[in-house]
């Protein structure tokens, strides 16, 4: 039996958040580093604020390229990253509200995370390419 290492993709919005994340921490080879830099090994974060309909926007424009079957071309303002999504893919949405005694508003949010595997024996080969 051989065991193929493999190294997870994510990408998260939430409420016009992206969140790109690679490796995934159990398939981390042994000596890989358990705190990534920021994007030594394919992490970016981008938190804007934005109107629903620009959400809706950029939520559109990536749906019509995981229609398209090819690259899908992430802008997170000011970089960009190209992933290739392979089937099968794990979509999983959330809403959420969290709320505290004594609060005068309670914070709300719409997650949405599409998950994906591709093959990867070495860290390099599972590195998200950002480019500024």
């Amino acid at each position: 039996m051989t065991c193929e290492k493999k190294t997870i993709r994510e990408v998260s919005v939430t409420a016009g958040r992206m969140l790109v994340n690679i490796p995934a921490i159990e398939n981390r080879p042994h000596n890989f580093p358990a705190f990534l830099p920021t994007t030594a090994y394919g992490r970016t974060r981008n938190r804007r604020t934005k109107t629903r309909a620009e959400i809706a926007n950029y939520l559109r424009d990536l749906a019509d390229q995981l229609d398209s079957d090819g690259d899908v071309t992430l802008d997170l303002g000011g970089a960009t990253v190209q992933l290739n999504p392979t089937n099968p893919i794990m979509f999983k949405v959330e809403g959420e509200s969290d709320w505290s005694h004594g609060d005068t508003e309670a914070k709300q949010s719409i997650e949405f995370e599409l998950v994906w595997w591709r093959d990867a024996s070495t860290p390099d080969e599972g590195r998200l390419e950002i480019q500024d």
